[in-house]
């Protein structure tokens, strides 16, 4: 049966070896980009996000501008041709009123 002390070994392994700046061993390149690579895959994932929300919201603004012109000329045409068929009823009605020249 081990016992625990409440104190710890007098004696306790250590790190001693000192390594210089110009030994230090650099971490293979794939260890590197594995990080790299994630954040790449995340980036290109918001640019989908991105790119679909645009697409999203340029559609709802072009079909909210096209509908705003298409009633601008609705109204538009109506005056026009409602100014063409005032003038032609009233001509038809001044015709109308003259007196006939062949009796």
């Amino acid at each position: 049966m081990h016992s625990s002390s409440p104190h710890p070994p007098r004696f306790v392994p250590t790190l001693t070896e000192i390594v210089k700046e110009g030994e230090l061993v650099q971490p293979p390149p794939a260890a590197m980009s594995a990080p790299d690579d994630r954040l790449g895959s995340a980036l290109r994932h918001i640019d989908r996000v991105i790119e679909r929300r645009v697409r999203a919201e340029v559609d709802a603004l072009v079909r909210t501008v096209v509908a705003d012109q298409m009633e601008g000329i609705r109204l538009r045409l109506h005056a026009e041709f409602e100014a063409l068929v005032r003038d032609a009823a009233t001509q038809a009605q001044a015709e109308s009123e003259r007196p006939s020249e062949g009796k």
